[in-house]
């Protein structure tokens, strides 16, 4: 129950500090969050659990350690997230593909510096702390130690529901944005992934293995 409780928290603060920062970047009101109408970004209610912990676990250790380690921990997260999130949602939530020194789009230099510019300063305001808030909220939350499991199977499978049914509508809205932005004909079709289609089916074709299987066949009906 501790868990959810600190990914809620940090799920909600990460929505305020992202609404905030891409609303900066793009120059006019931006809400962040997948979920329509719910102010909450998943990834960042992760993102506090691990942080939450991993201060508290290597509190013997010097801070550059551990500000380095969670940050480590925080962009494999952020890579980790955004291929799930592209994979089950048929949709990327974010891409740094422009950027440069970016893995797959997913995670980029500009963003690993600015998540341990992040991570410094919630390690100064309560990195030396974090042990002490996670043992306050398990003493102030009134639940059965045994009803645990359950309080948090029915909140993945209400999760799980909420974001079936949210993804049927955003890819949606999508189709109908892409549809209504089109303006000739061509640009219904990405031709460069059609092309690279053709010449991977090309060279699957005419693959060493067909080419042998065939010559195998050649001898077959000669003798």
């Amino acid at each position: 129950m501790i868990y959810i409780v600190e990914f809620l928290i940090f799920a909600f603060l990460g929505w305020i500090v992202d609404s905030l920062y891409s609303s900066f970047e793009h120059k006019k009101k931006v809400i962040s969050g997948y979920f329509r109408g719910v102010p909450l970004c998943p990834l960042y209610g992760f993102g506090g659990i691990i942080l939450l912990n991993s201060f508290a676990l290597l509190s013997a250790q010097p801070g550059w350690i551990v500000v380095l380690a969670s940050t480590i921990m925080i962009i494999v997260l952020e890579y980790i997230g955004g291929r799930i999130a592209e994979h089950v949602l048929e949709e990327r939530l974010w891409d740094y593909s422009k950027e440069r020194f970016n893995l797959h789009g997913y995670i980029s230099a500009k963003h690993s510096i600015l998540w341990l510019i992040v991570v410094t300063i919630l390690y100064v305001l309560i990195g030396k702390s974090a042990g002490t808030y996670i043992t306050w909220l398990g003493t102030h939350i009134p639940i059965e130690s045994h009803l645990d499991v359950l309080v948090v199977f029915i909140a993945a499978g209400l999760s799980f529901l909420v974001t079936i049914k949210n993804k049927k509508l955003r890819l949606s809205r999508l189709a109908e944005k892409q549809l209504e932005d089109i303006q000739s004909i061509e640009e219904m079709f990405d031709f460069r992934k059609l092309e690279a289609l053709r010449k991977k089916k090309h060279h699957e074709i005419f693959s060493r293995k067909n080419i042998d299987t065939f010559l195998k066949k050649v001898e077959e009906w000669n003798t």
